[in-house]
């Protein structure tokens, strides 16, 4: 039996990996974290230390340590930080990394990226939201429920990811160890799949996939294929 950790993004939650779920065979334990960044709960958690201590007690609390962690988005830059500032890695055997945000270099930030991050941020939003619907609905509608996330977020939270995100090139990367697969999304226009393979390069032991027809949401745009992607990295890794 494997046991699996999964981080959501920000202004997602634990639904986010249903889809995902009911595909995995069941030789895989997987223990679904409910993380603050979650929409509902506000942004209190952004103004209350760095997002990576929620991490650490979420580790802490959950009965075995996973051998694996998979975190999408603003998780995965969570998880990043994490390791990276020494975190418990006890037990940890892999990491699965779905569209994180990462720049290599300083330059790689610039006025128009940070126009783009903030100006764009419902379009991201919006992903999450079409991505999970079953039948479309008015875009009207859709962009509402986008900014009402972005909202619900506020203007700290979205500031907890660009710390995040910006401090990127400064990750002591070489402190991650394990296997660490990046995933991104061909037609992602937040994580950038050029940047996903940059992040694959820099990891002592990181390997890239990029799913050419998926958005920022891969593992809604594209269960089976994710699933795929997992199982065979557990295999690799001697972990299945």
């Amino acid at each position: 039996m494997t046991s699996i950790g999964l981080v959501h993004g920000l202004g997602t939650g634990p639904a986010v990996w249903d889809r995902l779920l009911g595909l995995l065979p069941p030789t895989v334990n997987a223990w679904v974290f409910s993380l603050p960044w979650d929409a509902a709960d506000g942004y209190g958690w952004a103004l209350d230390g760095e997002p990576r201590r929620w991490l650490a007690e979420a580790l802490r609390l959950v009965p075995e340590p996973p051998e694996v962690i998979v975190a999408h988005s603003f998780g995965a830059n969570v998880v990043l930080d994490y390791l990276c500032a020494g975190g418990d890695a006890t037990g940890l055997a892999g990491l699965v990394l779905v569209s994180p945000f990462y720049r290599a270099t300083p330059e790689g930030l610039d006025w128009a990226a940070l126009t783009h991050y903030v100006n764009d941020f419902p379009e991201v939003l919006k992903a999450g939201i079409l991505a999970r619907q079953s039948t479309p609905a008015p875009p009207d509608l859709v962009r509402a429920m986008a900014e009402k996330v972005r909202d619900r977020i506020g203007a700290y939270g979205w500031l907890s990811f660009f710390r995040l995100f910006s401090a990127t090139p400064a990750l002591g990367l070489g402190a991650v160890q394990v296997p660490c697969l990046v995933v991104g999304g061909g037609t992602d226009t937040a994580s950038y799949p050029e940047d996903c393979t940059r992040l694959a390069a820099g990891l002592p032991r990181g390997s890239a996939v990029i799913l050419q027809r998926c958005g920022h949401f891969t593992m809604l745009d594209d269960p089976p294929a994710v699933a795929e992607l997992l199982v065979k990295f557990l295999h690799d890794i001697g972990s299945s």
